[in-house]
């Protein structure tokens, strides 16, 4: 099939039947993590004091002293980059990480209670799921919340087993509603029309590839006692976790969910709310549709319930996905995310959180500044020799494990990871700067207006 070309984005018409967006709330427990976040880059500050001294004497035993004509410039280097290391990561990470945690072990659970017992319908696009629609349906029929009403399977055209599965699950259970498309169109197509179907308080609507936790209903709900709450976002979790390339996605998962996502939700200013597992008010979803104008349905259906509703997530609710376990499929999967957000961050600008649109930014145009000073340490070996390593293994070591322990602390303090993928941290940092070069061929795609060519489901679409 050949690629269908998105062409001119367009805004759509902003929709105004559903109240002025509400106050935003500000978290107090953000203060103490700005204290730990300056304490941190205190105690970095003047970390060179203390090895420069004896790196220095290392330098000079290996034939490399003061007096060498490059010696100026090696020091100023290094001199820039600990302060771009202090500037964009000590302070940023160490904030948010404090923030994340004090937010996490602090919170009040909310388990509902009498007086509060919306109906739920469970939404979810399909196509060619036979492997795995199974397990799907099960864990959304066992669920412990008991006003489920309906498990809406929307088959976007399969042509496999997928529709004779659904068929046996609903002739069994009233509230499994199946509705085939006769042809593929697309997951945000799938959405559209299953949440027309639902006659639900609340939508949850998640993958076919993936599976929630019993108690995902019972533990979202509780959120939308807030009359401003627009969605609730789950924790999304690897399920096919046994390869190394997936364990690495998996350390990505709980950090960029625990920690930047979390902190998001304390502020209830959640910027993306996961495909995989989050529950809408159906209302909003009526009126606000996916679209198919970015790559990113999720992330530009966030976005837009943003303008008018508050959006959180629950930690401890735990929705299953399915990760890519090659190469090719993760590279495929991350040009569209990344060059999908980006599409769609752009398109919104400062619709919403500002502080958060912009950190988006700085994340784009900072993450390639760390794949190229990496790259670049080659060239420096070969411009200054080898003395020039007795300074990077330094600071790097230093540096290291104060990344390895931000990494770590939320796979240590939630209940979900095991503990045992702390130790996968440093391989994980190299993985890391893989997608960072995938995210620099995306900006140079969208600067260049060369755009991207990405599969998804079983259609190739070209998007600029």
């Amino acid at each position: 099939m050949g690629a269908i070309r998105l062409h001119e984005i367009m805004r759509p018409e902003v929709v105004t039947d559903i109240g002025k967006k509400p106050p935003r709330i500000i978290d107090s427990i953000k203060i103490l993590g700005i204290i730990f976040g300056i304490v941190w880059f205190v105690v970095f500050y003047h970390i060179p004091s203390w090895i420069d001294p004896p790196l220095t004497k290392l330098a000079i035993e290996l034939g490399w002293g003061d007096a060498h004509p490059w010696a100026p410039v090696l020091r100023t280097i290094i001199t820039l980059s600990w302060w771009l290391f202090l500037l964009i990561y000590v302070i940023i990470n160490c904030y948010q990480v404090s923030w994340a945690w004090i937010g996490y072990i602090s919170r009040e659970k909310d388990v509902g209670g009498e007086g509060f017992n919306p109906t739920v319908a469970i939404l979810i696009p399909a196509y060619n799921e036979q492997n795995n629609i199974r397990k799907t349906l099960e864990r959304c029929i066992n669920q412990t919340y008991r006003n489920i009403t309906q498990i809406i399977v929307v088959d976007d055209g399969s042509d496999d087993q997928t529709g004779a599965i659904v068929k046996q699950f609903a002739s069994l259970d009233k509230r499994v509603v199946y509705f085939r498309k006769d042809r593929n169109e697309g997951k945000p197509a799938a959405l559209n029309t299953g949440f027309q179907l639902s006659e639900a308080d609340l939508t949850l609507f998640m993958d076919g590839d993936g599976y929630l936790d019993l108690r995902v209903v019972e533990l979202l709900v509780p959120h939308f006692k807030d009359p401003h709450m627009g969605c609730v976002a789950s924790l999304i979790a690897v399920h096919n976790n046994g390869g190394l390339l997936a364990k690495c996605q998996e350390v990505e998962y709980f950090f960029t969910q625990l920690v930047g996502r979390f902190c998001q939700s304390l502020e209830k200013t959640v910027l993306i709310c996961p495909g995989a597992g989050t529950m809408v008010r159906t209302d909003i979803a009526k009126n606000i549709h996916h679209s198919p104008r970015t790559i990113t349905e999720d992330a530009d259906f966030t976005f837009e319930v943003h303008r008018k509703w508050r959006i959180t997530q629950e930690p401890d609710a735990i929705s299953h996905t399915e990760v890519p376990t090659n190469r090719k499929s993760l590279n495929n999967q991350r040009v569209r995310w990344l060059y999908g957000v980006f599409q769609t961050i752009n398109f919104h600008r400062w619709s919403i959180s500002k502080f958060w649109v912009l950190w988006a930014w700085i994340g784009y145009f900072m993450s390639p500044v760390t794949f190229g000073i990496l790259a670049l340490v080659p060239l420096m070996v070969f411009v200054f020799g080898y003395s020039f390593l007795v300074f990077f293994v330094g600071y790097g070591i230093v540096a290291g494990l104060l990344v390895w322990a931000v990494h770590a602390a939320p796979i240590l303090w939630h209940f979900q990871p095991p503990k045992k993928l702390s130790l996968l941290v440093p391989i994980y940092l190299v993985y890391q700067q893989y997608l960072n070069l995938i995210q620099l061929g995306c900006v140079f795609a969208k600067v260049l207006k060369r755009g991207v060519t990405v599969t998804y489901g079983p259609r190739r679409i070209h998007t600029v």
